[in-house]
């Protein structure tokens, strides 16, 4: 779950994680070692879920702002 206010469901199966463009709405996924993330201070806790996800602009997004700005 990205939003709070939304529900969604993935096809993908396998740990993945997702970005979110604050501009057009759309949802990127991309592959992550979970493994590879560091993690420190929860050695006593019991980690029932684990997502990654970022927000951002998507680069098509940024092309567009940029175009948009030579043109002015």
């Amino acid at each position: 779950m990205i939003e709070s206010t939304e529900m969604r469901y993935d096809i993908i199966t396998e740990f993945h994680g997702h970005f979110k463009c604050e501009d057009c709405g759309k949802i990127h996924n991309f592959g992550i070692k979970l493994e590879d993330v560091a993690l420190s201070g929860l050695n006593s806790f019991l980690i029932k879920q684990k997502d990654v996800y970022f927000k951002g602009v998507c680069p098509d997004c940024l092309s567009n702002k940029e175009i948009s700005q030579e043109e002015m």
